[in-house]
């Protein structure tokens, strides 16, 4: 699924009654500009970093990221994605009802995995619960490319 346009997602928080003020326009176009999962230390640290072209990005406090985060969830215009590692990341879209991501052990990485498959598990998944399914996550966990790499080439293969 492609991301809304940020316009678009001010667009929806104007719908339900929200302003379309300079903080939310920043942490939008943040989220956007990251293309992944992050997490509100990421996103607050990116907005302080002035990476957004709103004017006073930088100036933006932890708890307004804290707060839009969740009233964007709310609305179901972001997720939040929880993994094992407890710490809570968010990005744009709508929840999906199949979702796998990878988890770097070593940087944090956050990656969305191809879901196409685990679409064959969903059927049996209901009949085992013998009740609804509703979500099935998947999290995937170990090194990523990028640290794989870094490692001696000895200890690469375990």
């Amino acid at each position: 699924m492609t991301a809304p346009a940020v316009e678009d997602l001010l667009d929806a928080l104007a719908r339900a009654g929200l302003k379309r003020t300079v903080p939310r326009r920043a942490i939008l176009e943040v989220l956007a500009t990251i293309g992944r999962g992050a997490s509100l230390d990421e996103i607050h640290a990116r907005m302080r970093a002035k990476t957004s072209t709103a004017p006073d990005a930088s100036m933006v406090g932890f708890s307004t990221v804290y707060r839009t985060m969740r009233t964007l969830v709310r609305l179901g215009l972001a997720r939040e994605i929880r993994l094992a590692d407890g710490v809570a990341r968010y990005e744009i879209g709508k929840d999906e009802p199949l979702r796998a991501h990878f988890h770097c052990r070593a940087c944090g990485l956050v990656e969305e995995l191809p879901a196409a498959r685990l679409a064959a598990f969903l059927p049996s998944a209901r009949r085992a619960a013998k009740g609804r399914v509703e979500r099935v996550r998947v999290e995937a966990s170990g090194l990523c490319a990028r640290c794989l790499a870094d490692l001696p080439p000895e200890r690469r293969r375990k």
